[in-house]
């Protein structure tokens, strides 16, 4: 990285909002933009999530149901399922009747007599 950092980006980068690899590669062989840094912490530029982490709990918080809806929804795949391999496997049964029809019929003829 070529210029210094903003202090924009330094602030964001302070805070956790950014961690790109060049930023800190860049602040690890900058001494200004290191010192930028040192003074925007001691002016107690503290981290955002720590300002508005109760209300982005609360925002994130997962519905009270859901637990609920997610045991409603397995239940009917499960369910659906179930009924997927009922219906296919009595597919299978005319097929199966037809063998067991033609192995009996084949299995009684004698192609020796003639």
């Amino acid at each position: 990285m070529a210029r210094h950092l903003s202090t924009k980006q330094l602030t964001s980068w302070l805070n956790g909002a950014v961690d790109h690899e060049e930023h800190t590669e860049h602040l690890d062989s900058c001494s200004k933009c290191a010192a930028r840094i040192e003074e925007l912490h001691d002016n107690n530029v503290e981290p955002l999530t720590a300002e508005f982490a109760p209300a982005l709990l609360q925002i994130l918080q997962p519905p009270a149901d859901l637990h609920e809806r997610i045991s409603k929804r397995i239940a009917l795949r499960l369910q659906a399922q179930s009924d997927r391999d009922l219906f296919t496997s009595m597919l299978g049964v005319p097929v199966e009747t037809l063998k067991v029809m033609t192995e009996s019929d084949i299995s009684n003829v004698n192609l020796t007599d003639n």
